[in-house]
């Protein structure tokens, strides 16, 4: 998979409920997230996401276990899947302090409540300023 973005790059940005479903192996999604992921990794997209879905993981994640949706055994091999996956799914180039500003225009239109998804906008659209090539978001 590629790592770094040029003029012809295409990037997608993945959201926090793709990284859920496929490290906490969610029935009927984990599946589906996986391939899509796999499939525009195979077709020469880079996987990217702000830091925020760091923070929206283990949350979601912990609160899998507190409600008895996944065992302390489940838990543990979610965390440990989410860690491999952000082996290849990188965060903003140039950081998300660069998220801020544009992350706040976005977020004026919606409300407090979407101050996180946001900043999955922001990062596409900075990728959308770098590159000719295509952005996605899933």
């Amino acid at each position: 998979m590629a790592t770094n973005l040029d003029d012809s790059a295409k990037a997608i940005v993945v959201d926090a409920n793709v990284i859920i479903a496929i490290a906490s192996k969610e029935t009927g999604r984990h599946h589906i997230a996986q391939t899509e992921l796999t499939r525009y990794a195979q077709l020469g997209y880079v996987l990217y996401t702000p830091g925020v879905a760091i923070a929206e993981t283990l949350y979601v994640l912990c609160q899998k276990q507190q409600k008895g949706l996944l065992t302390p055994v489940e838990y543990s091999q979610a965390i440990q899947d989410f860690e491999y996956l952000m082996q290849v799914i990188l965060p903003s180039p140039q950081g998300d302090r660069y998220l801020i500003a544009s992350g706040e225009q976005i977020r004026k239109g919606y409300g407090c409540s979407r101050s996180a998804d946001s900043l999955y906008l922001a990062l596409a659209s900075q990728l959308l300023s770098k590159v000719s090539g295509k952005v996605a978001y899933v």
